[in-house]
């Protein structure tokens, strides 16, 4: 920790090194798994649907993709099949969706198909995020693909990611 933070002091006296920062930021935060599902947040949800099935996730690991979104979301969202709106629980907001699929695990495929069907609430520039997910999905395996967008896409998603696994 002490060696990133030296580095980062580095990159912070030299100009244009911006690009590095955020890079080293983002590296240290996967290190230390910030945006991992913890615990008790598992219990939290579970308690409160009083049901295991259910999907937790948050807009911070589209990041993990590489398609441009860089942007961090003090949001989580949980797919479920009972609950739905923003409800408080121990002092975090969570956003129930009711979805009647979802797979029991999140894969980088899931996360491509759930991205695309959401790109409409990220921060960032949706046209070059569209452009770099587009290009992602090009170079993942078809099947698996088309196999989870057949079972977990939305109507955008399926729109928008079809062109590249025809």
């Amino acid at each position: 920790m002490v060696e990133i933070s030296r580095q980062a002091s580095t990159c912070f006296t030299k100009r244009g090194r911006i690009t590095e920062i955020i890079a080293r930021c983002l590296l240290l935060s996967q290190k230390l798994q910030l945006w991992k599902n913890t615990p008790e947040e598992e219990v939290l949800v579970r308690s409160f649907l009083k049901d295991d099935r259910f999907l937790l996730t948050s807009p911070n690991l589209y990041n993990a993709l590489g398609v441009g979104t860089t942007q961090l979301y003090n949001q989580r969202t949980v797919y479920n099949h009972k609950r739905h709106g923003k409800f408080e629980l121990g002092n975090r907001t969570f956003d129930f969706q009711v979805k009647h699929h979802f797979p029991e695990k999140l894969t980088p495929e899931f996360l491509l198909v759930d991205l695309a069907g959401n790109l409409n609430r990220l921060a960032e520039d949706q046209q070059q995020v569209l452009t770099n997910v587009l290009s992602k999905a090009r170079i993942m395996d078809k099947n698996k693909l088309q196999q989870t967008l057949d079972l977990y896409g939305n109507g955008k998603a399926k729109r928008l990611l079809t062109q590249v696994l025809l």
